[in-house]
């Protein structure tokens, strides 16, 4: 009995130096930091990136409306017919000859087209910026979790081989005291059953390690891949902080309005007149002319015009653009009734799987407990193979519980940071302390 209870201490010493080594938490910093660079290159980001470029090329060609244009022409007329009082006195007003014609436009009042055009384009670049922010973040929590979900994976079906080892032993050790007559048929068919059982969970494994292989491969294309060890993360400090700020979709929401009443304000300009001064110069008969003196005209003033009637459309259009605007109104109503929620959701979801967690591992403590004490019996009268292996089940299937239950509460976090758009500085400052 001394004996046994000298083999139970050191294989539970053994067992606690391998166990400090093995679940030693591992800050998320460095995953943070290859998760930025693996992020950065996805073509979901890389899209959004490109779609402010083109945002931004449509607002400088709408502050570009304010300056002035050049029209070249070259005029070709046969002149049909005329009627002119006094024709040597009077500039030529039709030519048959070949003309060339430059003017000027300088748009001085537009009716506010210009100004609304240029806020709708400011707006629309702030919302792709958001846009692209927003889908940064989500990729960075993709391949942070694609990460952790694979080194896990890995760790998972090492642990399953072991476990599918020791438990094909036990069954042989089974059948040898069933033929002996030291237990019966009824404990040897349910060691078998049990061992199936483990057999069907590392199949699950494999399957899970398969898929999370891919998603780290897509992700992490020139990365190298985690070597499986044991790494819990459940005593990482997110840091706790006041969501005082509006989400993605709440700021890019606060964009479209800003863009809706652009237009608004663009339709309801069509109403007043434009003015823009203009000049135009025509030099006569380029292709060739008789005269010794070169012929031009140079005219210039203001030019006003407006639309006296179009049978209500413009009135319809304005009416279109208030009902966007409201209907925009709403739209923001709703979104920041849906981030309320969501940030509730997401602090009962922290709580829930922290403590989850914390009661998982005090039940596999105990398995493990109960395992190494089964162990030193291995020998003994009173072993029962049916126990041990029922405890090799439930701790592997604790273990998978445990690796999914911390990816929940790593992605939960960064989530609850990205509804405040607080996610990006707080993976950005943490990946630099790896950095330095």
């Amino acid at each position: 009995m001394k004996k046994v209870t000298n083999n139970i201490s050191i294989l539970f010493a053994l067992f606690l130096i391998i166990l400090s080594n093995s679940i030693e938490s591992k800050p998320l910093d460095e995953i943070f930091s290859i998760a930025i660079e693996a992020a950065s290159n996805e073509p979901f980001v890389v899209s959004s990136r490109v779609s402010i470029e083109a945002a931004e090329a449509e607002l400088s060609a709408s502050k570009r409306a304010r300056l002035p244009v050049f029209n070249a022409s070259i005029v070709n007329a046969l002149t049909i017919d005329r009627k002119i009082d006094d024709r040597n006195s009077l500039r030529k007003i039709e030519d048959e000859g070949l003309d060339f014609r430059l003017q000027m436009i300088q748009p001085v009042f537009t009716g506010f087209t210009i100004q609304s055009e240029i806020n709708k384009n400011k707006a629309r670049v702030s919302s792709y910026a958001i846009e692209a922010n927003k889908n940064f973040s989500k990729t960075i929590i993709e391949s942070v979790i694609a990460y952790v979900l694979y080194n896990s994976s890995l760790y998972q079906k090492k642990e399953l081989q072991k476990a599918l080892l020791r438990a094909k032993e036990i069954l042989e050790l089974e059948k040898k005291r069933y033929n002996a007559g030291l237990t019966n048929l009824s404990i040897f068919s349910q060691v078998r059953v049990k061992y199936s059982e483990i057999q069907l969970l590392y199949n699950q494994a494999e399957q899970n390690l398969l898929y999370h292989e891919a998603n780290y491969i897509r992700l992490f294309p020139f990365e190298e891949k985690p070597d499986g060890s044991n790494v819990s993360y459940s005593d990482y400090e997110f840091l706790s902080f006041v969501n005082n700020k509006d989400s993605y979709d709440m700021e890019s929401l606060k964009y479209d309005l800003a863009a809706a009443e652009a237009d608004l304000l663009k339709s309801r300009g069509a109403r007043l007149p434009s003015v823009a001064l203009q000049i135009t110069g025509t030099y006569y008969d380029v292709d060739g002319s008789d005269q010794e003196v070169d012929e031009y005209d140079i005219k210039g003033g203001l030019q006003a015009s407006w639309q006296i009637l179009d049978f209500g459309a413009n009135r319809k259009r304005v009416s279109a653009k208030r009902s966007v605007v409201s209907a925009t109104k709403y739209k923001i109503d709703y979104q920041r009734r849906v981030d309320e929620v969501t940030n509730l959701s997401l602090l009962a979801n922290i709580a829930s799987t922290q403590q989850q967690i914390n009661e998982q591992y005090v039940v596999l403590n105990d398995l493990i407990n109960q395992s190494l004490l089964m162990e030193s019996q291995l020998t003994a009268s009173e072993f029962i193979g049916l126990s041990l292996i029922d405890v090799l089940f439930q701790k592997n299937q604790i273990q998978m519980t445990i690796n999914q239950l911390e990816s929940y509460n790593i992605q939960y976090n960064l989530e609850l940071k990205m509804l405040s758009q607080s996610m990006l500085d707080f993976v950005v400052s943490r990946s630099l302390n790896v950095e330095n």
